[in-house]
């Protein structure tokens, strides 16, 4: 026993030199320990030795251990500046200055009044935060803004919410189509922060120099008996905002793929893109050996075979700092591929990762773990 005291420890020490948290296959590892063996009496002993196990792989094979541990190697001061829902891509732009306070005056409609206090927008990020006070006469827990509409000087409309149930099939393409969420928290007596965090659509936000932010109906719920009770209230509130030029001056930076680790990958065809809060990924094809295909097409297969219909399981990005950054994955726009019946390859495979503007370097390396746990590694370069 004391000889697997001396030899975990030995490992753990080394290992914790240069990593500071436990890889999540060793808490994997644990608990399947505990599920399987809780009624022996040597599970502390089966336990140290799965750590061995594990960790003594992952100081031989290396890599492992930033395909683990990726997701907090660049974390931001601020977070959630935005909301919850926003991404770290969001929060690592807020932390470079990318977003502006705005602190329009309060509009007052019905006894509540409400003001913009913050913005940011690029091409495929939109949020915006709302301050709301409320008279003495309501006692609510939540709140919300419905038919919020945003439209710029062109009258394009940049966002709006909910998508009518009158809408024609001519007005299909003046709606906003992404994900989004609006969220409030309380933050005081009778004080409210209501969080827009819009991302994800069909095309990029336009480059705006103007909004007109407006909405006539505001949901106030309270908490009756155990459940939440909804009233409607009516008023005018609307705004107008110039937008700084930090936003509708903004560029893209562009790459091109000039290797990758797998033939199966044409690299003509690959399309990447860095923004002020986001990275986005195209892929036309991908032919892989790499990838499990048998699990694709069917139409009944065992619940332990779920896993392996994720042909890409994992995914992040590097700069040439070796600072990497994960998948944003807070919406269906911001990845996704399909698969032909009968045909194994990935088709229009896209992915968004919280790599921004503000740690792009000349070169960035892609790296996409598949469910046959092969790792496949493209390299690009700023065009």
């Amino acid at each position: 026993m004391n000889n697997n005291y001396d030899e975990i420890d030995n490992l753990l020490f080394k290992y914790f030199e240069k990593d500071q948290e436990v890889p999540k296959i060793v808490i994997d590892g644990i608990n399947s320990a505990i599920k399987t063996k809780k009624k022996n009496y040597k599970l502390l002993e089966f336990i140290r030795k799965i750590i061995i196990t594990i960790l003594s792989i992952i100081t031989f094979t290396g890599g492992i251990v930033f395909a683990l541990n990726y997701k907090n190697i660049v974390s931001p001061d601020i977070k959630n500046h935005f909301g919850p829902n926003s991404s770290d891509g969001v929060d690592i732009a807020v932390n470079n200055g990318y977003f502006c306070e705005v602190n329009t005056e309060y509009q007052n409609s019905n006894g509540i009044q409400v003001k913009i206090a913050s913005m940011l927008i690029d091409d495929y990020n939109f949020d915006m935060n709302f301050n709301i006070i409320i008279d003495d006469k309501y006692d609510i827990e939540n709140i919300n803004i419905y038919d919020l509409k945003i439209v710029d000087e062109t009258q394009k409309i940049v966002f709006n919410s909910p998508i009518p149930e009158f809408e024609t099939e001519e007005m299909r393409y003046e709606i906003y189509r992404g994900g989004y969420s609006l969220l409030s928290k309380k933050i005081a007596e009778n004080q409210f922060n209501l969080n827009l965090s819009a991302t994800g659509n069909s095309e990029p936000f336009p480059k705006s120099k103007y909004l007109k932010i407006t909405f006539s109906k505001i949901l106030l719920q309270k908490y009756i008996d155990g459940n939440f009770v909804d009233e409607e209230y009516y008023g005018d509130w609307s705004f107008e905002i110039e937008v700084p030029e930090m936003f509708y001056n903004r560029e893209k930076i562009k790459y091109k793929a000039v290797s990758c680790n797998d033939r199966g990958i044409n690299l003509d065809g690959i399309e990447a893109c860095v923004y002020n809060t986001a990275f986005k990924l195209y892929i036309p094809e991908i032919k892989s050996n790499k990838i499990d295909f048998k699990y694709f097409g069917l139409d009944k297969f065992e619940k332990e075979d779920f896993s392996k219909r994720e042909a890409i399981k994992d995914e992040y990005v590097e700069n040439s700092k070796g600072e990497l950054f994960g998948p944003s994955a807070r919406s269906d726009g911001d990845g996704g591929w399909s698969i032909p019946k009968g045909e194994k390859k990935l088709l229009n495979f896209s992915s968004t990762f919280n790599l921004t503007k503000f740690y792009a370097t000349d070169e960035i390396t892609v790296h996409m773990y598949t469910n046959k746990n092969k790792e496949i590694i493209i390299n690009l370069e700023k065009e």
